[in-house]
């Protein structure tokens, strides 16, 4: 069969993607519309404590198959790995929230958005499956319905009334439903759904992919950070300008990221076969990366203020220069992911836990010094000062990746 279109794989990924993160700053928009700041406080707190659990009982499996060049690993055993990882997530989520003092409706919020996000999980592992052959059609669609769903959900629940906790319900039994409904059937138009839960093959998969899901999860605390810091300092009110605010520049990364879905299983099968097209394909990425981070801070320092009042309130209008420094940080990061993506389809998955360890710590210093005497701004540095280090350190790990040896999926390398 002909290898599928670069450019129509990318289509399809950035139309799910900007769909995606464009319904997920909805949320926020009905929250803060029908509700209030402090409400939008209380959900992204819940997503601050969920996210560094989930994502690293991920283990970023969803990258590592669609970059198994090789064929290493059978999608029973990233589907079972998925499903014992996610149960522990969820465990220890619960536990966080019980032993954290919350109120008995934060808890309840936490746990059912820990709930929805496990089984956001699941679809990821899909995804894998289906970004594996290139099928990025699929996975589009099933964003799209999923954000919509999202959207609805929120907007519903706050409608009639019944509160966030309810919406929250809400949300992830659409999520569930759509797994069952579209995900599961995709994933069966390639292989069998039967997970493998052979403790050798996971023990094997999971160490190799133990490095990136440590990563993943420092990777989310090192953005969260700053945002604990700011509901300790200065309350949920504040932590909601804040987090909407930061869902308008996600929603600009998003094009970004979804070149970076259609290129990483090229990127990996170049790496093996072509060093040089590999280098090349990347620099493409990065020249990518570059436009669309003009265009994110540009945009923000020209209608920032406008938009804030349209989408929000004018109450978050009031902290536009948050706006920019967040799409400066944005920018930036647009680079740092280029160049993970780069660096994973090479299988240096090491390599990057060390240099996301650095960041979480950098992010925390600077969070400890900036936030109490700048507020929302000294959050926004902090974040700068972190992206700004991750990106130093991956261009390093880079270019030995892109002119050093092929590494194995041990994480060995040998000669050229």
């Amino acid at each position: 069969m002909p290898e599928p279109s670069l450019r129509r794989n990318a289509a399809w990924a950035i139309a799910g993607n900007v769909g995606y993160a464009a319904c997920q700053c909805a949320i926020l928009i009905v929250l803060a519309k029908l509700g209030s700041a402090e409400l939008v406080g209380r959900f992204a707190l819940a997503l601050a404590i969920t996210a560094p659990a989930m994502l690293a009982s991920g283990l970023q499996l969803r990258v590592i198959q669609a970059t198994d060049a090789r064929g290493e690993h059978p999608f029973g055993v990233y589907l079972g790995l998925r499903l014992v990882t996610t149960a522990l997530a969820l465990a220890a989520i619960a536990a966080v929230a019980i032993a954290g003092g919350q109120s008995r409706g934060m808890i309840a919020l936490i746990v059912l958005v820990g709930i929805a996000k496990a089984i956001e999980s699941v679809s990821d592992v899909v995804f894998g499956l289906l970004q594996q052959h290139e099928d990025l059609r699929r996975i589009a669609l099933s964003m799209l319905a999923k954000g919509i769903l999202s959207v609805a959900s929120i907007a519903l629940g706050l409608w009639l009334g019944a509160g966030l906790v309810v919406a929250t319900a809400l949300l992830a039994a659409s999520w569930g439903a759509w797994l069952v409904a579209y995900d599961l059937p995709a994933a069966r138009r390639h292989t069998t759904l039967v997970p493998s839960f052979r403790p050798r093959a996971l023990g094997v998969l999971a160490w190799l992919a133990l490095p990136m899901g440590i990563g993943a999860g420092l990777q989310s605390l090192m953005t969260n950070v700053p945002r604990y810091a700011i509901e300790a300092h200065a309350g949920a009110a504040a932590l909601g300008w804040f987090a909407a605010i930061a869902y308008l520049v996600s929603a600009g990364n998003q094009p970004v990221m979804a070149l970076w879905a259609a290129a990483g299983p090229r990127l990996a099968r170049l790496f093996v076969a072509d060093r040089a097209a590999y280098r090349r394909l990347t620099a493409r990425t990065l020249l990518a990366a570059a436009a669309m981070a003009a265009l994110t801070i540009g945009g923000a320092a020209v209608v920032g203020a406008p938009l804030l009042t349209l989408f929000y309130t004018a109450e978050y209008a009031a902290h536009a220069d948050v706006l920019v420094w967040l799409a400066v940080v944005g920018g930036v990061g647009y680079a740092t992911s280029a160049l993970a993506t780069s660096i994973t389809a090479a299988r240096r998955f090491p390599a990057q836990l060390g240099v996301v360890a650095l960041t979480v710590a950098v992010s925390w210093v600077a969070s400890t010094v900036l936030v109490p005497r700048y507020g929302l701004t000294g959050a926004a540095w902090a974040l700068l000062a972190a992206t700004l280090v991750q990106t130093a350190c991956l261009a390093v790990v880079y270019r030995r990746a892109a002119h050093g040896g092929t590494s194995s999926a041990e994480g060995t390398e040998v000669t050229a």
